[in-house]
């Protein structure tokens, strides 16, 4: 895939070289040059690099890193269009960890703005330590890669980043289902990441268990949630 990293920080360095490793185009958008510079540090193939506008141009997967900008404030609407925006933002951490509940979620936000793009909501109930394990040992420990989108076709291309990495890709349904859950999940682990002292390689993991074979508790009795 040509995948475009728009906020070339943290996290963005950290999926870009990741994926870049696997074999991708991966082209690093920063409007900070000694990110750029950090990154190629980091490796010893070349990288791509260049302005924002640069990697939304180069990509037909964006990563999208910048919290406090709107995809149409870092380039024109058209620029998005037909483009996969994945979006990995949460807010910032209050004091006390005091979230408020998410009213609209990021992803939401940006569907909006540039109504042409895929928006595909991802990559933010986890730390990017935890992507500093390779591949296969994270594998093993089936952690949960939730996403969330509009459009299928963009999910499934997604799903297979998010597999790549390790992770259990899970699909939580359309942005308006889960978006915001998925937000305030990413919450949830950075509490308990931080605030609760469980450390930045905390994931959580999807098991499916047996189902009993005989129970004392009776069965499950008919409900209105179905």
């Amino acid at each position: 895939m040509k995948i475009g990293i728009i906020g070339s920080g943290n996290m963005g360095r950290t999926l870009g070289l990741l994926w870049q490793d696997k074999g991708h185009e991966v082209f690093f958008g920063s409007a900070k040059p000694h990110n750029i510079e950090y990154i190629q540090s980091l490796t010893t193939q070349p990288i791509l690099s260049g302005s924002l506008v640069d990697a939304i141009t180069f990509g037909d997967v964006l990563i999208f890193c910048l919290r406090d900008t709107l995809p149409s404030e870092a380039a024109p609407a058209q620029k998005w269009e037909n483009k996969i925006i994945v979006d990995i933002n949460g807010g910032v951490i209050p004091n006390e960890f005091q979230f408020e509940p998410v009213v609209q979620s990021y992803a939401e936000l940006y569907q909006e703005n540039v109504p042409g793009a895929k928006v595909v909501k991802a990559f933010n109930t986890l730390a990017q330590e935890i992507y500093y394990l390779p591949t296969e040992t994270i594998r093993q420990y089936r952690i949960a890669g939730f996403f969330s989108g509009n459009d299928e076709t963009a999910k499934v291309v997604v799903a297979e980043l998010i597999d790549e990495t390790g992770l259990v890709p899970i699909d939580c349904g359309q942005l308006g289902q889960s978006a915001k859950q998925l937000e305030s999940l990413g919450d949830l682990v950075r509490l308990l990441m931080i605030g609760k002292n469980l450390g930045l390689t905390m994931g959580l993991s999807v098991n499916q268990l047996p189902v009993a074979k005989t129970t004392a508790f009776g069965v499950r009795q008919p409900t209105r949630y179905k």
